[in-house]
């Protein structure tokens, strides 16, 4: 069979890109720049005998970094095309950007890489409470504004309306 490995990693931009984050949108899946970052990382080859980061890996992993420190702040609505839209979601919210950091976490990568992503992914545990935290608020403010004794405990807004089952 041939080395897909070798065939993807050649495929993949070995520049790279200035961190662009669309408002509200963190996930790598809506962010070429951070997207292009998390496939770097996920490339690295976990045989490496490197005690040496590579450069493109170390901007990558501070991409990642800054990413997810403005994911933890980031408001849980974010306005886009006049319609209030929720910045949970999975795919192109927060909880995407989290289901990234749960792979690279799960992926093995050189020991150097490793010992360099771990301020980043000890984020992962404020990512997630800011997650939860927003869901729980929600799902309060959809309880009183629909005077709803029993609205679900964790509800995330979705295209001016809320969603349950968002994040």
């Amino acid at each position: 069979l041939p080395d897909f490995r070798t065939f993807m990693k050649e495929k993949i931009n070995p520049q790279p890109l200035e961190l662009k984050l669309q408002p509200g949108r963190p996930s790598p899946l809506c962010s070429q720049s951070l997207g292009a970052s998390v496939i770097r990382i996920l490339a690295t080859i976990p045989d490496s005998d490197s005690s040496i980061l590579s450069p493109i890996i170390r901007d990558d992993i501070a991409a990642l970094y800054e990413a997810v420190e403005i994911a933890i702040h980031q408001d849980s609505a974010i306005i886009r095309n006049g319609h209030s839209m929720g910045g949970d979601e999975a795919l192109s919210g927060r909880a995407g950007l989290l289901r990234a950091l749960l792979n690279i976490e799960r992926h093995k990568v050189d020991n150097t890489t490793s010992i360099a992503l771990q301020p980043v992914l000890k984020l992962k545990t404020k990512l997630r409470d800011a997650i939860t935290d927003a869901g729980r608020r929600q799902g309060e403010e959809y309880a009183t504004m629909y005077s709803q004794t029993e609205a679900l405990p964790l509800m995330w807004p979705w295209l001016d309306n809320y969603c349950g089952l968002g994040a």
